[in-house]
């Protein structure tokens, strides 16, 4: 090692490897996007820029397994509403008059708000793939990008714009920027796609080796409407399809039987959890103590800004504990170790990304979250963990990094021309979907 990029000096590093170690007045090395030092001794060669703060606490960027980015142009608009008629009555006749410029527009906000937060990486469902592509590219965060596919008619599986926008976004770039971006297949549901196409939709993502990304059993409407049309649950209908033949994030999973959970292991499958999104929705709460039991990866995800209004992880972990601790009455059903290890490490592998982040570990990618700990609500600090889940909030990231790139920087957004997304907002956007 003849030279480095980055140092972070006497700051505390939650690694979030599976040790579960904490280094305080820690250096953190960063040379070519990846992870060069991790000592508490500093290096001896000089780093290009040295960044110093003793009340720093540097972890993993968080990786959000469940998104539908766009949606944050809907935030506030439908609230104290049950899915169904939120999701039918308000949010879809919007999203009908959405064009590829509204959405752009709603993928650059919600990646802004993602970066101020601390998350650097994200699995995303929506439709305009190719557009949100380019503006994930930018950005320089990472993502998984899914064309949400819907059918509810006869259409063939070929003629359907949906699977022209997955192939055409597939092809320009999955794999991009050496894997940054990656294209998922994926569809809404098991109820609002044609079950005659789901083993055309898993034979494709076979052949093309992507990822697959789907909500199942998010309310109990869902779940039991298909065991009355089918003799059997969601996920067993799209197992028989062949959906989980590839790895999967299956989202919510609130209405999972044991059965279920022990077809997602066999496959491999994650359930990304939507906490704060499930309540609000009065979905339920997933039983993630049992997901846990039967062996299926678990990650956290924030779901859509109109079901939760705020992209803040730290509220999402918390929400995920408290939730699992008084519908299980066990204190420790979900601990703050098992909730970072989901927005995490967990996530990673979610993402297919285990290799490469998740952890702070020499050869990993540079994918941080940077936050100030001087502040009166994380002081005195006992627990850096259970601070990082109870006490932390979105607003105390000072610094993002992805591949050892700042993308925001204490109230600056070096990839996002924010005051450009804000003006086309309220000029062009607002004016033409309300």
């Amino acid at each position: 090692m003849n030279k480095m990029d980055i140092l972070f000096q006497n700051v505390t590093a939650v690694t979030m490897n599976p040790d579960g170690s904490i280094l305080e007045n820690t250096c953190i090395g960063i040379t070519g996007g990846k992870i060069v030092w991790l000592s508490q001794q500093p290096p001896a060669i000089k780093p290009a820029r040295t960044l110093t703060g003793s009340h720093w606490v540097v972890m993993p960027g968080f990786i959000n397994t469940h998104t539908h980015l766009p949606m944050t142009l809907l935030r506030g608009y439908a609230e104290d509403m049950a899915l169904h008629d939120w999701l039918f009555g308000k949010i879809i006749p919007v999203e009908n008059n959405m064009r590829p410029s509204d959405i752009v527009t709603g993928t650059l906000l919600g990646l802004a708000e993602a970066a101020a937060a601390g998350v650097t990486s994200v699995t995303d469902m929506y439709n305009d793939t190719t557009f949100m592509a380019q503006v994930a590219a930018d950005s320089g965060l990472k993502a998984n990008l899914g064309r949400g596919l819907v059918c509810l008619d006869d259409t063939p599986y070929d003629d359907l714009k949906g699977v022209a926008e997955m192939r055409e976004a597939f092809r320009q770039w999955h794999g991009h920027d050496d894997g940054r971006i990656v294209i998922d297949a994926s569809a809404h549901t098991e109820f609002t796609f044609q079950s005659r196409l789901w083993r055309l939709l898993a034979d494709e993502a076979r052949e093309k080796k992507m990822r697959m990304h789907i909500h199942i059993s998010e309310t109990r409407r869902e779940h039991d409407e298909c065991v009355a049309k089918r003799g059997v649950t969601p996920t067993a209908a799209l197992a028989e399809h062949g959906v989980f033949d590839v790895p999967a994030t299956v989202a919510h999973g609130v209405w999972l039987t044991d059965e279920d959970m022990d077809i997602l292991a066999q496959y491999g499958a994650t359930v990304a959890h939507c906490p704060v999104s499930n309540m609000k929705l009065a979905s339920g709460a997933a039983r993630l103590s049992a997901l846990r039991e039967h062996g299926v990866n678990t990650s956290l995800g924030s779901d859509s800004m109109a079901s939760h209004n705020a992209m803040d992880m730290c509220a999402e972990m918390k929400t995920a504990c408290l939730l699992q601790k008084v519908s299980t009455l066990n204190p420790q059903a979900l601990t703050v170790g098992d909730a970072l290890a989901m927005a995490t490490r967990n996530g990673a592998k979610s993402q297919g990304r285990e290799k490469e982040c998740g952890q702070i570990a020499v050869g990993f990618d540079a994918d941080l979250a940077v936050f100030d700990f001087d502040k009166p609500h994380l002081t005195p600090c006992f627990d850096v963990m259970a601070h990082l889940v109870y006490a932390a909030r979105a607003s105390d990231v000072i610094m993002t990094l992805v591949r050892g790139r700042l993308v925001y920087d204490r109230g600056a957004y070096l990839t996002i021309d924010l005051e450009k997304v804000l003006f086309d907002l309220r000029r062009e956007v607002l004016p033409h979907l309300f």
